[in-house]
């Protein structure tokens, strides 16, 4: 129960102290929206687009700023310059989990940008939910799907700053993260947008289940066999990534420690 209440503390502290670097991140998302919708309105006007494709594509970016502003996870970039720093020494030295700390950081984080997003949601959702056409299992399996995906994050976030106690330029690795979630994940552009060969590639990566999977579920547009063999590949690799982040890390932190002394 204190490692709880104590989990609470940080999170509370950490989301005031993070809410206005999080409304800058939050701004830097939307920003783009707002030509692109612009870009689909034109297009419809003149006969290239249809409506349905239009409401869908704002949809689907829609939901993904959401879900970026929920179940992101980026505390690899500051934790990698706290290890080569030293600085994490005095955060290993407090009386509860360091993975405990990084989640209370992470949740402040999506925290404060949820509500930041909440009054562009109520703005542009009435405008979509006409088109919005699922089910509540759908839902409630994409929010599985979600904070599946959540750790997944969480635990490549980790695998990727623990890197830093071996690799100076592990920072090269959070490019690459960045890069095949917008390809392999859908958050750049959705997949049916890219070869078939891409599209097939994604389902067997983790990113897949970050954006594109989830929000094809909510929005009943997958087969039941699809859903099941993105379950399974969800499942298997937080699996995996939970087993190898909690081995990486007990390795280095066993080799500081001991350097340490």
């Amino acid at each position: 129960m204190r490692k709880f209440l104590a989990f609470l503390k940080i999170a509370w502290q950490e989301t005031i102290a993070y809410r206005a670097e999080s409304f800058v991140w939050f701004i830097l998302e939307i920003v783009p929206l707002i030509p692109l919708i612009s870009l689909w309105s034109y297009l419809e006007k003149i006969n290239q687009m249809s409506h349905q494709q239009s409401v869908s594509l704002i949809l689907y970016y829609l939901i993904t700023i959401g879900i970026s502003r929920l179940f992101s996870s980026h505390f690899d970039d500051w934790l990698i310059d706290d290890i080569k720093d030293g600085k994490v020494s005095s955060s290993l030295l407090k009386p509860f989990s360091y993975k405990m700390f990084l989640l209370a950081n992470e949740t402040s984080w999506r925290i404060a940008g949820f509500v930041y997003y909440l009054p562009v949601l109520a703005v542009l959702l009435p405008t979509v939910t006409g088109s919005l056409q699922t089910r509540p299992i759908l839902v409630i399996i994409s929010f599985f799907v979600l904070v599946v995906s959540y750790v997944q994050r969480f635990y490549i976030s980790l695998i990727i700053a623990t890197t830093a106690f071996w690799i100076d330029q592990s920072k090269s690795l959070i490019h690459f993260k960045w890069m095949a979630e917008g390809i392999f994940g859908g958050s750049w552009l959705p997949l049916y947008f890219f070869p078939l060969w891409i599209q097939t590639f994604a389902k067997f990566t983790p990113f897949y289940s970050w954006y594109y999977f989830p929000i094809q579920l909510m929005l009943n547009l997958l087969k039941p066999a699809e859903i099941v063999s993105g379950l399974i590949t969800s499942i298997i690799w937080v699996i995996a990534l939970v087993f190898f982040g909690n081995l990486f890390w007990k390795k280095a932190i066993n080799k500081y420690s001991a350097v340490g002394n």
